[in-house]
């Protein structure tokens, strides 16, 4: 990084940490200290920086470090509180409307905090899904899963079906170009899944178009 004169480390960095191996890179360093020292250095003076985008690569960064590493994802919201308080005391506008939803956005991470972003940003949840906001107008989340003809694929297909038991679970396999799996007990799912016809010859792209087609009508 210093021979590159920290060109773009940002990105770097939200580019390990969404591969999961920021940890393995912090380790590394010689001491923890170092390592401390870069993500402060990632984490502070965003008021200072041209536009969002290093804000939004250490958004995307939390995301996948409060899953893999606790103790680093509390460091790192530690320095968004400090850099925060900082920005609040220097009265700088734009560092207090940063950090003050990167706080927000980090601590909806964890359930027990209780934070509401639409109530507070305005905005709905970043780190969960909830579940009504996938039911159709049949009160059912319904989901496409693709396969491609090749032998992966048709590896994949064959166990992907037995992920569904029959005691909960009904495989309706009458259509030639994909199969549908519905719940038959707690909340209503339907998945389609196109069946992974011979690549070489397109069927398995085909498959795909006249399912979507399908589920359009739907």
């Amino acid at each position: 990084m210093l021979s590159v004169r920290f060109d773009h480390y940002r990105k770097f960095i939200s580019q390990a940490a969404a591969y999961n191996t920021l940890g393995n890179f912090l380790s590394t360093f010689p001491s923890h200290d170092d390592a401390t020292d870069l993500m402060k250095a990632f984490v502070g003076n965003l008021e200072k920086t041209e536009g969002l985008e290093d804000g939004v690569d250490v958004a995307d960064s939390y995301a996948s470090i409060v899953e893999t590493n606790p103790k680093l994802a509390a460091e790192v919201l530690g320095l968004v509180q400090s850099n925060y308080q900082r920005n609040v005391e220097q009265n700088n506008q734009k560092g207090i409307v940063i950090y003050n939803i990167l706080n927000k956005l980090f601590l909806s991470a964890d359930s027990t905090k209780n934070v509401n972003l639409t109530k507070e940003l305005g905005i709905p949840p970043v780190y969960n899904v909830p579940f009504q906001s996938l039911l159709s107008e049949k009160g059912e989340v319904v989901a496409q899963v693709f396969f491609y003809g090749d032998e992966d694929g048709r590896n994949i297909f064959a166990g992907f079906q037995n992920m569904f038991p029959a005691s909960t679970w009904t495989i309706d396999r009458s259509n030639s170009q994909w199969i549908t799996i519905k719940s038959t007990k707690g909340q209503k799912v339907v998945i389609y899944a196109n069946r992974p016809l011979p690549e070489e010859t397109g069927e398995d792209d085909r498959a795909q178009q006249a399912l979507g087609a399908f589920l359009e009508k739907e």
